[in-house]
């Protein structure tokens, strides 16, 4: 993980991947995917990625993430864990526009050679949803 200071309040990226789905029909999928993540009523996968607008146009009617978004994969998304069922707290979170804001405070002291209880105000943690935990617990 890079060696940065995140503050309380500061956006430090945004999920990117490609559309596969509108949230009605996320049922539907067959992938199995762990990077799945609904914005605005998209069901966004962060496994593979992004289309072009004109790709999420025909095929969604909307252009939800734009070349602004690029490059793929989106940010920090991928190196956060869900503190659920360890002593840390969620230091993160999405919003409904897949922007990661910090909720907390998150020490740049990550050591490679330390244990990882050492490391862990380094860590980003955000809430995976119970929907995650349903079929990965």
């Amino acid at each position: 993980m890079p060696c940065e200071i995140f503050q309380q309040g500061e956006y430090i990226g945004r999920y990117s991947g490609r559309l596969v789905a509108h949230e009605q029909d996320a049922a539907s999928l067959s992938n199995s995917s762990d990077k799945l993540l609904t914005m605005l009523g998209v069901v966004v996968d962060g496994a593979q990625p992004l289309q072009s607008p004109a790709e999420q146009l025909a095929d969604f009617g909307v252009v939800l993430l734009g070349p602004k978004d690029w490059p793929y994969p989106g940010m920090y998304h991928f190196v956060a864990n869900d503190a659920r069922n360890t002593p840390m707290k969620n230091n993160s979170l999405v919003d409904l526009e897949g922007f990661m804001v910090m909720t907390g405070h998150v020490k740049a002291v990550y050591n490679d050679e330390a244990p990882p209880y050492k490391n862990a105000e380094s860590e980003l943690f955000w809430s995976y949803g119970d929907a995650y935990w349903n079929v990965h617990a």
